[in-house]
């Protein structure tokens, strides 16, 4: 399952059939920006209030840390990338590349991070041999980033491949299942991005009986999703 949200709502994508459904609005606070799940569907969700750890199945959360102010681009990767014996949760603050505790909440940046000029619009999403991506800005670029996918260095936080711009911006929200990256944007919208040979295609997914107004900050899945579509394709990765 693919998970999305607004500011105090939990939503649900059913990746096979693109079904969405609301699972409920979160109990501990109403102004989360993003959500991480690790390979144990063990979710985390970050606002301007705190770190949290979260309910899957109903939206209810727990505060693990309301004293830091954390970024609003989050995700686990896979054990072995940062630790050996663990997955870690990472965060993009701008251009820099941080791991979060989640047990304390202290926030470390690591790494060398992305180019000057670039920086997340909204998030990250890892998958155990499926890649590390993000979206961003670079108004600076050529051709101009609002927004760009990055496959990016799960280690560092560096650029390793930029597919270019896709048509949509403010994605403040991604996640990944089968080969395909899910975006989720401040304006209500929800696409899939798929491979187009080496390169990548969007296609847009209707939300049914959308509540008026509807705007995402954040969207997370498991880095232990499938890594390929059933006819074995994905997006191209380095």
């Amino acid at each position: 399952m693919v998970y999305g949200h607004s500011a105090d709502t939990l939503y649900a994508l059913d990746p096979v059939t693109k079904a969405v459904r609301r699972v409920g609005s979160f109990s501990c606070a109403f102004d989360i920006t993003d959500l991480a799940i690790d390979g144990q569907g063990n979710a985390f969700i970050v606002g301007f209030s705190g770190f949290y750890r979260l309910d899957l199945t109903n939206a209810a959360c727990t505060a693990i840390n309301t004293v830091l102010t954390y970024p609003n681009s989050l995700s686990f990767v896979p054990k072995g990338t940062l630790d050996p014996n663990v997955e870690v949760l990472v965060a993009y603050s701008g251009r820099f590349y941080n791991r979060i505790n989640t047990t304390t909440g202290a926030m470390q940046q690591i790494g060398s991070g992305l180019p000057s000029g670039f920086e997340s619009s909204g998030d990250i999403v890892s998958v155990q041999d499926g890649g590390t991506f993000l979206t961003v800005k670079n108004m600076f670029s050529n051709p101009m980033c609002d927004d760009c996918l990055l496959q990016v260095n799960p280690v560092t936080g560096g650029l390793i491949r930029n597919y270019g711009p896709i048509p949509y911006t403010n994605v403040y929200g991604i996640a990944y299942w089968g080969g395909a990256v899910y975006g989720f944007t401040q304006a209500g919208q929800l696409f899939e991005i798929g491979p187009n040979g080496t390169g990548i295609i969007t296609r847009p997914i209707t939300i049914p009986n959308a509540p008026p107004g509807l705007s995402f900050n954040g969207a997370g899945s498991s880095t232990a999703v499938p890594v390929f579509s059933r006819d074995g394709g994905g997006i191209s990765i380095d």
